[in-house]
């Protein structure tokens, strides 16, 4: 651990994390380091690939909620961490999985309370998505309690969204159909979107409801305010959004799309009715 952590920060922080291995017989600091450090070797020896990041952004997601803060205005994410070993070996994990981040000192006064470690710019940004979409439960979880640092990084990470419509086409039943990807960085996700009478509709099913759960996510993220369900009597489980859904969503979701989508299949010859959103 502590060799992978000097090769990714550089020499000079050896001499501390040497001082904070020598004090892992304190249960406070063994505690502090456990996490970070299970971290660290887990990117190291499996690779940054969807598991990991999963499992590193529900830890990291730990970490911000408890005394750590996010702010869309300043593009900042911090990291709350007493002892700057601690903080430096934090650090390291975020470089691990392609995050830059600085340790600062937490002043007050004139004495230095302790250390923080700050993710700010893109790569706020980018923690931000990830915080999102495998940390905290999401914002209506808990009728009438509001989580801000989930809020504040909802605005965040929507920055990193991209949307494309493609493939419109005619379904074997004779509906009409269009693909919507949304991508947040490496995140990918592809949705069904039909046309049917006069609705549009999205679906997304899975018998992997953690794929749903991120599917549902990533949906929020562009503004769709859809729900994750079970299909009765099935083990498959659903996200789905119609029209009103996505013409709330973010301007991407309403042009050219899912507009045009009726115009196109209108053209077509596909569609005798008009859409009520067109």
């Amino acid at each position: 651990m502590e060799e992978t952590a000097v090769r990714r920060l550089g020499e000079e922080v050896r001499g501390e994390l040497e001082a904070l291995r020598d004090r892992l017989n304190d249960d406070k600091i063994a505690r502090e380091v456990v996490a970070p450090a299970l971290l660290l070797i887990q990117a190291e020896r499996l690779g940054v690939d969807e598991t990991t990041l999963r499992y590193f952004a529900a830890v990291v997601s730990g970490a911000i909620d408890g005394d750590g803060h996010v702010s869309a205005a300043r593009k900042e994410i911090g990291l709350a961490s007493g002892k700057r070993g601690v903080a430096l070996l934090w650090g390291a994990v975020l470089a691990a999985y392609g995050i830059e981040a600085e340790v600062r000192k937490v002043w007050s006064g004139d004495a230095v309370l302790g250390f923080q470690v700050i993710v700010s710019g893109d790569d706020a940004v980018r923690l931000a998505g990830l915080y999102f979409l495998y940390g905290s439960p999401l914002l209506e979880g808990d009728e009438g309690v509001i989580n801000y640092k989930l809020a504040e990084a909802l605005k965040l990470g929507a920055e990193r969204l991209d949307i494309r419509w493609e493939g419109l086409r005619r379904t074997d039943r004779g509906h009409v159909a269009a693909d919507l990807t949304i991508s947040e960085g490496d995140i990918k996700n592809k949705y069904n979107v039909y046309l049917r009478r006069d609705n549009i509709e999205l679906e997304f099913q899975s018998t992997d409801r953690g794929r749903v759960e991120l599917a549902a996510r990533l949906l929020k993220l562009a503004g769709v305010g859809a729900e994750v369900m079970k299909k009765e009597s099935m083990d498959v489980w659903r996200v789905r959004a119609t029209t009103g859904m996505l013409v709330a969503g973010r301007e991407e979701l309403r042009t050219p799309s899912p507009r045009s989508l009726g115009r196109r299949s209108r053209k077509a010859g596909w569609m005798r009715r008009r859409l009520g959103t067109g």
